[in-house]
């Protein structure tokens, strides 16, 4: 009885099974048709269709792959937990498996129908207590109902109840036959990819079991060197290591100071519990650091050298006092490369070219193929030049190019006799660019020059100013404004005067409206090119806050200059014409020269584009006010969103005058643009040359600018202030080893390669620092010449002064110094020798008034002797009468001189007592007072005091 009621069961849950109305945690085995026993069958996964099944069989496997992720990636003491884990997943899925054929075979095989009716019949079934005969909700349950009664009083509907049960099995087992062959199937495979997951979790516990004996030994390596010293320095070699060696060029390279080296490297050992056997000392360090020099210039040899159609950048600067040189290179793929860094005696074209070819030697002299020939190669791989448009710098192209012609000649031997003049011009001719960027630079000084000319027009040649000490020679007000304000308000200005940490909070919510995250005002120190332009922008945007901000915050005479000039109408309408120049002009303009996507030959159109901008804006000025229109490659989308612009283009009551003020500046740059731009333009060289596809092709290293050379004075200037005594070698290390990205060549380098390189730099330190030391010699020596030689020079030229100022003194001792206009007349009357003798002795008169008195007039042609006339420019002698009344205006302007006019002449130029009103005494012959007289001084008489000693008279 219990074996059919098992029977039936297993139907139920096949048919719940299949029709996807059911899912179990535990299927009972199957009756054995021979013996009629059952068999427990072990717990499976729920299962509720064939997809279920291969769904679940997959998932597994899954789980499996993660499983060996884990364990190739985690070797530690922790994978014994990951690998019990796969263990666990690897039974259930085989019992999974192995269930699931079990399950397959019971249906093939079909139930013992004989064993279910003589249980029906004998009417001997009772339920067990408990059971849940509702669990499946199967049309078959309702069918078994009876049988589950236990009612031996109705065998004839249990029989029936029988043929209908019977005929339902029959159609599950046909209905399900179809699905349990493709599962069948589906369980082999899964069987074979346990099978090969089996053999690969063998080949995982032995490479596992491989990696723990390591992974132990490592450990015990570890506790074991724990405050053990690590080899940094070879007692036998007496040298640092290799790997010594590299990691103070890292530190270097990131900034470290060379006295900081060794605490760094002790500080970070101590992180995996180790200690150096020895440290570097600062020397050491050092000549590390000049090892990285060396370095550099053999990357330049073995790289550089070997660069087609290169172009060389140069610039000059001072820095504390001192003069360096910076030469640099572009190729053709845009990478950029230092060449040297030095220091020059002068900044004269042959002084600069000597420093150059001492570069060039350096490069030779640390290369170890073609003879020593690289820094030749690297020379004629020159094809142009970029530079600034100083005429030393011009000099010096010319004669790079006839060294780099001498050089050329002896490379080709013979076969530069055979060449003819036009191929000999070709091969030894450079191109000379110009730095565009500058140009923006002499553009500030023209739009500077402009506004002070249109300031003084609208002030009448007195414009206001609030502190005098403020004042500048040659500055407009508009000017003096924004250099104030930036001063006063940008971070980093004056530090003592300035106030920008109270602003910055003032103005920040004022700020954030307009999308603007600090204060648009930067400071003139550091930055050059376009500052005067974009500061006038940011000046004129926060005007309005800066007066607010000033009503209550002047409390000292920066602050106060500051709202002085930023209340003037004219100061602040001109901030507004060079903000509009900012944007409309000078900013795109920068913009197109920084892209490198545009050839250097290309940029011809965009500079013709902006000037014929500029002429029409002339024409039209309210249109250009408005930023109606714009260059073509003005980023419109950006204007669009800032504010700034936005303030600028805005109609606004200082209009008329801004109006005016562009009216004098944008011609001015016309012109300038047209004039520094004039090869770019119609009939220009370059743009001539714009489709010669050869020489566009040797162009291609040229680039637009000489930023680059600024960029490396700046990296100078920030290490000379970290570091106030280091030597110029040492920051040529820095910067080269840097720029040129020399650690990046070291390390693609294998790694007997590398040490032969290591061990080299490290011999040649000591020959590099002679050759440095012996050069800075040979400078200091020819500056001394220098020096001596101008003192001597100043010397022999203060003796002819002196000397000419004796003869003027002996000159006016003989007519006498005429200092009324009666003494005049009365003085040339009482001379009857004739015009020449009258001629002479008013020569005398304006020669010492002017070297010996050094009186000072408005009208500076007093003192001539000789005019112009005619249209040829004849110079002709001035008569008798004319230089007669010349010297009665000196004479006149002598009693005209006040105070007041002493104080309105530049410094220097008068001295203290000229002016002033004094009492002369004379004395008599016995010391007493004899008379007393009154008057101006008009001038005072340099004097010699020559010291001698008494027995020296004669």
């Amino acid at each position: 009885m219990k074996d059919m009621i098992f029977c039936i069961d297993y139907h139920e849950l096949l048919d719940s099974i299949f029709s996807g109305t059911c899912k179990v945690k535990r299927l009972p085995a199957p009756v054995n048709s021979a013996s009629g026993s059952s068999k427990s069958s072990p717990n499976l996964h729920s299962i509720s269709s064939n997809r279920n099944l291969s769904d679940q069989s997959h998932t597994n496997i899954h789980l499996t792959n993660s499983t060996q992720t884990i364990l190739s990636h985690h070797f530690s003491e922790d994978n014994v937990y990951y690998e019990k884990i796969y263990t666990e997943e690897l039974v259930e899925n085989t019992s999974f498996i192995q269930e699931a054929t079990l399950a397959c075979d019971s249906l093939e095989e079909g139930f013992p129908q004989d064993i279910l009716t003589q249980t029906i019949n004998s009417g001997n079934y009772r339920p067990n207590k408990g059971v849940q005969v509702n669990r499946f909700q199967m049309p078959l349950q309702f069918r078994l109902q009876n049988i589950y009664t236990g009612d031996n009083n109705k065998p004839k509907n249990c029989v029936e109840t029988y043929k209908v049960t019977k005929c339902i099995s029959q159609k599950v087992n046909d209905k399900s036959i179809a699905k349990l062959d493709n599962l069948k199937i589906q369980n082999n495979e899964l069987i074979a990819q346990m099978a090969s997951l089996q053999n690969e979790l063998s080949s995982l516990r032995e490479k596992f079991k491989d990696e723990r004996e390591d992974n132990e030994y490592l450990r015990l390596l570890i506790s074991d060197d724990i405050g053990k010293p690590i080899k940094l320095y070879d007692e036998q070699s007496r040298k640092y290591t290799k790997e010594a060696q590299e990691c103070v060029y890292q530190l270097l390279n990131n900034n470290v100071t060379t006295s900081r080296v060794g605490p760094v490297i002790t500080t970070v050992l101590k992180l995996v519990g180790m200690r150096p056997n020895k440290l570097p000392s600062v020397s050491t360090v050092n000549n590390m650091n000049v090892q990285r020099l060396i370095l550099a210039q053999t990357q330049l040899a073995e790289e550089l050298s070997q660069k087609n159609s290169t172009c060389l950048l140069s610039d000059e600067t001072s820095k504390y006092g001192t003069k360096f040189e910076g030469y640099h290179v572009s190729d053709n793929e845009g990478r950029l490369w230092v060449l040297g860094l030095r220091n020059i005696l002068t900044k004269g074209a042959k002084d600069t070219l000597k420093t150059f070819q001492e570069i060039l030697q350096d490069i030779s002299e640390v290369s170890e193929v073609c003879d020593h020939e690289a820094g030749k190669k690297v020379l004629l791989n020159i094809v142009s030049t970029m530079s600034d448009r100083a005429s030393t710098q011009i000099k010096f192209n010319e004669l790079l190019e006839e060294y780099r012609a001498e050089i050329l000649q002896d490379q080709l031997g013979e076969s530069w006799g055979q060449m003819s003049d036009n191929e000999k011009s070709s091969v030894t001719k450079l191109n000379n660019f110009f730095c565009s960027l500058h140009v923006l630079v002499h553009a500030a000084e023209t739009s500077t020059a402009c506004l002070l000319e249109a300031e003084g027009g609208l002030f009448e040649n007195s414009p206001p100013i609030y502190d005098a000490t403020f004042k500048k020679a040659s500055e407009p007000g508009c000017l003096r404004l924004i250099r104030t304000v930036s001063k006063a308000f940008s971070c980093g200005g004056d530090e003592k005067n300035g106030v920008y940490g109270p602003f910055i909070v003032f103005v920040r919510p004022f700020l954030k409206e307009n999308g603007i995250h600090s204060i648009p005002i930067d400071r003139f120190r550091g930055n050059r090119f376009n500052i005067l332009f974009t500061n006038a922008a940011g000046v004129y945007f926060l005007s309005s806050k800066i007066k607010e901000f000033l009503q209550s915050n002047d409390s000292n005479r920066l602050l106060k200059s500051v709202k002085f000039d930023v209340n003037n109408n004219v100061f602040v309408a001109g901030c507004k014409a060079l903000g509009l120049i900012a944007y409309l002009i000078t900013v795109p303009l920068w913009q197109v020269i920084e892209d490198k996507t545009i050839h250097i030959l290309d940029i011809s159109v965009y500079y013709k584009e902006i000037i014929e901008y500029i002429e029409s804006s002339i024409d039209d000025i309210e249109n250009f006010m408005s930023g109606i229109t714009l260059l073509s490659f003005c980023n419109r989308e950006s204007l669009a969103k800032d504010s700034i612009f936005t303030s600028l283009i805005d109609p606004s009551d200082y209009d008329d005058t801004v109006s005016v003020i562009l009216r004098v500046i944008l011609p001015g740059i016309c012109n300038l643009l047209k004039r520094l731009f004039s090869d770019y333009l119609t009939g220009g060289k370059w743009e001539i040359e714009m489709n010669n596809q050869e020489l566009r092709e040797n162009l291609s290293s040229a680039p637009k600018h000489n930023k680059f050379s600024e960029t490396i004075f700046g990296h100078l200037d920030r290490i000379l202030k970290e570091k106030p005594n280091i030597s110029l070698i040492a920051s040529e290390a820095y910067i080269m080893f840097v720029h040129n990205k020399t650690d990046d060549w070291l390390n693609g380098k294998n790694e007997q390669e590398k040490s032969l390189l290591l061990s080299k730099a490290r011999k040649d330190v000591k020959s590099t620092r002679q050759k440095f030391k012996n050069r800075l010699l040979e400078i200091e020596r020819c500056r001394r010449a220098n020096l001596e030689e101008k003192m001597k020079k100043a010397e022999e030229t203060e003796r002819a002064r002196i000397k000419k100022l004796e003869g003027f003194t002996s000159a006016i001792l003989d007519w006498g110094l005429w200092q009324t206009d009666a003494q005049v007349d009365l003085n040339i009357g009482t001379i009857s020798k004739g015009n020449k003798d009258k001629i002479e002795a008013l020569k005398a008169q304006l020669n010492f008034r002017r070297h010996v008195l050094m009186q000072k007039p408005k009208e500076k042609d007093v003192f001539n002797f000789t005019k112009v006339i005619g249209t040829c420019k004849r110079r002709v002698n001035l008569t008798v009468e004319e230089l007669t009344c010349n010297v009665k205006k000196l004479v006149e302007h002598a009693f005209t001189i006040t105070s007041s006019t002493v104080d309105n002449q530049e410094e220097g130029d008068v001295p203290i007592l000229v002016g002033k009103a004094i009492k002369m005494y004379f004395e008599g012959t016995d010391g007493s007072v004899k008379t007393s007289w009154t008057g101006h001084v008009i001038s005072t008489v340099h004097t010699i005091t020559i010291p001698f000693k008494k027995e020296d008279v004669v």
